[in-house]
């Protein structure tokens, strides 16, 4: 049991690295994660940058930080079902000894670390425009809870990715999730602003505990272990029901040979 453990994170591994040099190679990942977040990011800055508030700036830059890796997690996993169905790959990843969610989850993986590289480009765009040091005040709370953010971000995109499995046409599906959880999560307007019958929508997102976590740490205020937890039981709650949901679709699939047909 240690040996398949041991080799089924290995190959976890090993497919994270490939599928994120892989996503590297596209102009349209290389957007989603660099050039859009910034542009929100430098609206968002011109914007409260009057106010002269470091922790306002701050929890601009995670927010836009947040908001691409949740772009780059959701076209992430639906386009790398679809690259594999499109290369004719998926009917033997689907085979394969080693299981299907481990496969699924090296690339909501990989597109989830590719937000990491968001987080810190837009950081560093807080800092050189508006000569604010974009340091956190809990460097360690930050460095745990940026872990857990990408922890429970593939777990999302792992969900989603179930979905994409079923469709061909996942990027309509995309399209229709991007905006509505950024709204959701208080990424783009706070969420205290959103309706009342939005607010247990936007509680059980994790990219929402994940942004208060690491606003909270970049300011050093509020309680960010709560939030890190309960953003790591949102990521799991996730990760149970992409398990049930992926062995019955992956059943469904195999006793009707429809895979490449749906």
């Amino acid at each position: 049991m240690t040996r398949a453990r041991t080799l089924y994170l290995r190959t976890l591994l090993v497919c994270g690295v490939f599928q994120l040099r892989m996503l590297l190679q596209y102009k349209f990942y290389v957007i989603a994660v660099f050039v859009q977040p910034l542009a929100f990011a430098l609206i968002q800055f011109v914007m409260v940058g009057h106010r002269d508030d470091a922790d306002a700036l701050a929890n601009v830059a995670v927010q836009a930080g947040l908001m691409g890796m949740w772009t780059s997690t959701l076209f992430g996993s639906g386009g790398g079902l679809s690259r594999e169905r499109r290369f004719g790959t998926l009917e033997p990843v689907v085979v394969a000894p080693t299981p299907l969610a481990v496969n699924i989850l090296a690339i909501s993986l990989a597109t989830a670390l590719m937000g990491v590289i968001s987080m810190g480009v837009t950081l560093l765009l807080g800092g050189l425009v508006f000569d604010t040091p974009m340091m956190p005040e809990r460097p360690g709370v930050f460095a745990a809870a940026l872990a857990v953010a990408v922890l429970a971000n593939a777990c999302l995109g792992f969900l989603m990715a179930n979905a994409f499995i079923l469709y061909r046409n996942s990027l309509v599906l995309t399209n229709l999730l991007e905006y509505p959880v950024w709204v959701l999560a208080g990424l783009m307007v706070p969420a205290a602003f959103l309706p009342q019958w939005c607010r247990p929508l936007s509680e059980g997102l994790s990219m929402t505990w994940a942004g208060r976590a690491l606003g909270h740490a970049m300011s050093g205020t509020g309680e960010p272990g709560r939030e890190i937890l309960w953003c790591a039981v949102t990521g799991l709650v996730c990760l149970a029901v992409a398990l049930v949901f992926l062995r019955t679709v992956h059943d469904a699939v195999r006793r009707r040979a429809t895979l490449n047909l749906i």
